[in-house]
């Protein structure tokens, strides 16, 4: 695994600042918010530009930067060296729903206020959502199948399923999961035109899912890589982790909570599992009270009430669109390894809601199976189930 997150950008830190409850949400320093209504965001604050190939560094949008260094250290932590595998036979599946934003941004400033002539020929993919994708795949040779998911805030989840799909018909090696970065004037503008995001100056209440105070999500960046092989290596007997299943569906003509519910159990099947085995569900969370409320109807509906413990630890550093499902699912699987679910700062349950949203770090007796939510607007549903080995 390799991250890029607010908590930091190790697993390690990640997973500490998770246990404590920490909130490393803050007003934006990439560029001046305070005009806007909104300025309060979760930003990577150990990120070193050092780190980035230099020719790569003017060329490529910070996300993509972000995604370099991520995908290097999940590849640098795993059991097996990448290379011995076969180039054709490696693959890379990211998710994206926003592109290199602060880069084109940029580039299309220089257009209208210099002219063509001062515009990068990196223009041509440095914006595009695809892009992180096929500079990995350039850097780190990675030959098979590659593609890149836009599926909004589910993306994340979609890419990981789809990495384990192709190890199933016969790649030896797959990169999957997503980074995204939103921090410019243009991606604000965007982003609050939605009235989604959160206008709350106060960041330990800034973003409060499942909470009669709900206002909104907090825009972040960041992400995770996950490296999924077909072979267990001997080290790991009784601590692997397995991408064991996965539903998606689209709000279309049902509510969104019997959509979400039915990604839910469509992903319970395909892993073979019962409700009554899934021992921590990490929410959405998205902070609007209506979607708020249709999750908890969907967990509740496919759990009962208070039937299993829930979580947003999100709530601490915020949402970066594709890449928090893909933070999430780090989170899960540490929680599996460790029996300790991370709380969701911040937050006192809305009554009513049915749901056993854990506040405070709980230990977990048993932990065998996480269950990890992402929705995307306006449609998309994912659920993925991770399992202990």
């Amino acid at each position: 695994m390799g991250v890029a997150s607010p908590h930091g950008s190790t697993v390690t830190k990640l997973w500490r600042s998770a246990l404590r409850g920490d909130v490393t949400i803050n007003e934006v320093s990439a560029f001046d918010a305070s005009s806007y209504r909104a300025s309060l965001g979760g930003e990577v604050s150990d990120f070193s530009l050092e780190d980035v190939p230099g020719m790569l560094r003017p060329r490529t949008d910070r996300s993509t930067q972000l995604a370099l260094v991520a995908a290097q250290r999940a590849l640098e932590s795993a059991a097996d060296d990448y290379h011995q595998t076969d180039p054709y036979r490696r693959s890379i599946v990211t998710a994206n729903s926003a592109g290199g934003y602060a880069f084109g941004e940029k580039e299309l400033r220089h257009l209208y206020q210099r002219g063509p002539s001062y515009v990068s020929t990196a223009q041509s993919y440095a914006w595009f959502y695809a892009v992180n994708t096929g500079q990995l795949s350039i850097r780190y040779g990675f030959k098979g199948r590659c593609s890149t998911l836009v599926a909004d805030s589910a993306g994340g989840l979609d890419a990981i399923w789809e990495g384990a799909r192709l190890l199933r018909q016969g790649q030896e090696i797959v990169l999957a999961g997503a980074i995204e970065s939103f921090f410019s004037p243009l991606a604000w503008v965007s982003m609050e035109s939605t009235g989604r995001v959160s206008e709350r100056r106060n960041p330990s209440e800034s973003y409060l899912p499942f909470d009669e105070r709900a206002g909104g999500f907090v825009p972040a960046e960041g992400g995770a890589y996950l490296l999924l092989s077909p072979n267990r290596p001997d080290e790991k007997v009784g601590k692997a982790l397995r991408i064991s299943g996965h539903g998606k569906t689209m709000t279309v003509d049902e509510l969104g909570s019997q959509a979400l519910a039915r990604a839910i159990r469509l992903a319970l099947e395909s892993a073979e599992l019962t409700p009554q085995d899934i021992d921590i569900v990490f929410a959405d969370g998205a902070g609007v009270k209506s979607e708020d409320d249709q999750e908890a109807a969907a967990i509740t509906e496919v759990f009962g009430e208070q039937g299993v413990p829930v979580t947003a630890p999100k709530t601490g550093f915020g949402r970066a669109g594709s890449g928090v499902g893909a933070l999430d699912s780090v989170l899960a699987a540490l929680t599996l390894r460790s029996k300790t679910i991370p709380p969701t700062p911040g937050v006192s349950i809305k009554n009513g809601t049915g749901l056993d949203l854990v506040t405070a770090r709980r230990k977990l007796p048993s932990a065998r199976h996480a269950l990890v939510l992402a929705r995307g607007v306006p449609i998309f549903n994912s659920a993925l189930v991770i399992s202990a080995e």
